[in-house]
C-alpha cells in the first residue's frame, strides 16, 4: 500500500512506468502542499515559546469534537499547546492559502490512485444517520483494484453509497486546485519577522471573502 498526495502517487506511477499488480494506491482530497519554510518557522517559534523540542503535532485532534476540531502540539518536556483551529497561525494560513507550493494552484486533479480518501463534508445532509461528530470519511473507488480491497474490509464498516457530484458538491478540494491568495508574495518578503504576527496580519478575511464564505455555507444548508 502507498499512500500520498496525488501529485506522489502521480509521481510513483510515473517512476514505475507500469500497473503492478500487487500495488495498491491511496490518495487524499488534497487542498495543497505548505511551504517547508512556513512549517520550520511555525516550529521553531513554537519551541521557543515552550522551551523545548517539538514532538507530535495533531492538526486535527477531535477530542472535542469533528467540527470543533483543536490543534494540539506536545513538546519534549511535556508541556502542551492546544488551541481551536482558528487559533492557530500555521492552519490559519494553510488554509487562506498563503503559502501553498505554486504547483499545487496549478493542480490538474487527475487523481491515479486506486482509492481516493477524504472528509465526508455535508456528511449531515448527504447520510444523517451516520453523522454523528465524530467525522464521517469519504472513499471514492477509482479502480476495480481499489473496489476489490475496498469490498474486503466493507464488513468492518457503517457504510452508504452517495453521488459522486455530492461529495463534490459538498468537498470542492476534489476537483478544483486551491486559489493562490494575493498576498502570497507578502508573506515570503516577511521572512525575518515573527510567523504568528505575519499570518495574523495576512490572512484576515476581506469583506467580499467572508460573504462568499457566508453565501457557501448557506447554500449547502439550503441544498436539499
Amino acid at each position: 500500500l502507498f499512500s500520498g498526495t496525488p501529485c506522489q502517487v502521480a509521481g510513483l506511477k510515473s517512476f514505475l512506468g507500469r500497473d503492478e499488480e500487487k500495488l495498491l494506491c491511496a490518495d487524499i482530497v488534497c487542498h495543497g502542499v505548505p511551504s517547508q519554510k512556513a512549517w520550520r518557522r511555525y516550529v521553531a517559534e513554537l519551541e521557543k515559546e515552550y522551551g523545548a523540542k517539538l514532538k507530535t503535532v495533531l492538526f486535527r485532534d477531535k477530542t472535542e469534537s469533528w467540527r470543533s476540531y483543536r490543534v494540539t502540539a506536545c513538546f519534549e518536556n511535556g508541556k502542551v499547546r492546544s488551541v481551536g483551529s482558528g487559533q492557530d497561525p500555521f492552519l490559519r494560513g494553510y488554509l487562506a492559502n498563503l503559502y501553498l507550493r505554486p504547483s499545487c494552484h496549478n493542480c490538474q486533479k487527475d487523481s491515479a490512485a486506486d482509492i481516493t480518501l477524504g472528509d465526508c463534508w455535508g456528511a449531515e445532509a448527504l447520510s444523517p444517520e451516520l453523522h454523528d461528530d465524530k467525522g464521517t470519511s469519504l472513499v471514492i473507488i477509482r479502480t476495480e483494484k481499489g473496489a476489490k480491497a475496498f469490498a474486503a474490509i466493507g464488513e468492518f464498516m457503517e457504510r452508504r453509497e452517495i453521488a459522486y457530484s455530492d461529495a463534490v458538491a459538498y468537498n470542492p478540494s476534489i476537483s478544483t486546485p486551491a486559489k493562490e491568495n494575493f498576498k502570497r508574495s507578502a508573506f515570503f518578503a516577511r521572512q525575518e519577522e515573527p510567523f504568528g504576527k505575519t499570518v495574523e496580519e495576512l490572512a484576515k478575511a476581506t469583506s467580499l471573502q467572508k460573504w462568499k464564505m457566508r453565501l457557501q455555507t448557506l447554500r449547502r444548508k439550503l441544498k436539499p
